[in-house]
């Protein structure tokens, strides 16, 4: 902030038109409209064209304690903003989707930000916190929690390294930063809150470390661009909406440690065409996998021939047969079982010839994925004559054993 935009902010003269319940103030190149409690001011709206502003102590007599909510949402233009020390609370959504905002200023006196306050300011580029604060300080330009254990808020551009020494990454902390394409977690991160990188556009890969024990909901909902997620063997819970709509997303690992998938975790990723749940998973939430809403319809719908692979008997195959999904028995494999009627025969070799006629002349499959693994006897990507000729010869081979 330069000096002669701090003088503007406290000297022009202010021009006050009281309401029954708000008041207004001008200076040069803004107005900001309050309301009063006391003898205190809360800042609820702003318009103006600077670029650069220093949010007066007090308006019209009255001391600044708070910012309300969405009082500079979506403001266009504006750059720089300091916030003086009288400001005690910043409410949720102030600053939300400031598009051109790239450096913050917290006085000493703020004690409490709401949730999504700086969410979905791509250009955000630093924050700094007066050294009097002691529930905030600044970190590498980031928001953090006074003893820097909480990332309270991401700004420094499209790659993110995460310092060693967080441990949680707090409720939407790069929630709408469509700008970020990369980020590198610390190990002994032990936390990743609510919606932290939901609306993250650009994100690609993301890898959870092995001591991060807790995911939030909807923690990377709406990621549409991430293709890979390593997640860390110290998980036990993959919560609701965790990955919701993460449309590009190809495909997950979920380790044995894991027992919970919540209602939503992968609903409408349109890529994964099937997942492997394995036998310690005891719960499964509605429309946890496989499933999308159709807007012709009105209604949530499984995608065609996504199938679920685990052990018979279990959380995931009870879910498969509830919801109608295919599945594939990860301990015996249907190889050559193409019609799943519980014998590997000529019928079946009779269904792999079909289907090689088909695509080799360019029609699509009418296979499931299941009859697809089946009919790939040998397992090697193609359905084709040698599989059949590799079915007849297990169906003559326990012929003959049979008589």
């Amino acid at each position: 902030m330069t000096a002669a935009i701090c003088t503007a902010a406290l000297i022009f003269p202010s021009a006050i038109s009281l309401t029954a319940s708000a008041a207004e103030y001008s200076a040069d190149g803004y107005t900001l409209t309050y309301t009063i409690s006391g003898s205190s001011a809360v800042i609820t709206d702003y318009s103006g064209t600077v670029t650069s502003l220093t949010i007066p102590s007090s308006v019209g007599g009255y001391t600044v304690t708070a910012i309300d909510s969405e009082a500079f949402a979506e403001v266009s233009g504006l750059t720089d903003v300091t916030i003086p020390d009288s400001v005690t609370s910043i409410d949720e959504r102030a600053f939300w989707n400031c598009k051109s905002l790239k450096n913050v200023f917290l006085g000493s006196g703020v004690s409490q930000i709401g949730t999504y306050a700086f969410s979905a300011c791509p250009r955000l580029d630093s924050f700094s916190v007066s050294a009097s604060n002691s529930t905030y300080t600044a970190v590498n330009g980031m928001l953090y929690s006074y003893d820097g254990s909480t990332l309270i808020s991401y700004a420094g551009g499209s790659s993110a390294d995460v310092p060693e020494g967080t441990k949680t990454i707090g409720k939407a902390a790069f929630f709408g930063n469509s700008a970020l394409n990369s980020v590198k977690l610390p190990s002994g991160l032990t936390s990743i809150g609510d919606y932290a990188f939901s609306g993250c556009f650009s994100l690609g890969k993301v890898s959870v470390p092995l001591t991060v024990t807790s995911l939030g909901k909807g923690s990377f909902m709406n990621c549409s661009v991430l293709t890979e997620v390593t997640l860390g063997a110290g998980l036990r819970d993959i919560p609701e909406e965790c990955f919701s709509m993460c449309t590009s997303l190809e495909s997950i690992y979920i380790s044995s440690n894991i027992t919970k998938i919540g209602a939503g975790a992968f609903f409408s990723c349109q890529k994964l065409a099937g997942i492997y749940i394995p036998a310690s998973v005891v719960s499964i939430g509605t429309d946890a996998v496989g499933t999308h809403y159709n807007i012709r319809t009105g209604k949530n719908e499984p995608f065609k021939d996504f199938y679920i692979t685990g052990d018979r008997g279990s959380a995931a195959h009870k879910y498969a047969i509830a919801t109608g999904f295919d599945f594939i028995d990860s301990m015996t494999p249907p190889y050559g079982d193409v019609d799943a009627d519980g014998y590997v025969n000529a019928v079946d070799a009779s269904l792999v010839l079909t289907e090689y006629a088909k695509t080799a002349t360019g029609n699509p499959s009418t296979l499931t994925f299941y009859e697809r693994t089946a009919a790939d006897y040998n397992c090697d990507g193609a359905i084709n004559a040698l599989d059949a000729s590799l079915i007849l010869t297990e169906y003559a081979e326990n012929a003959t054993n049979q008589m």
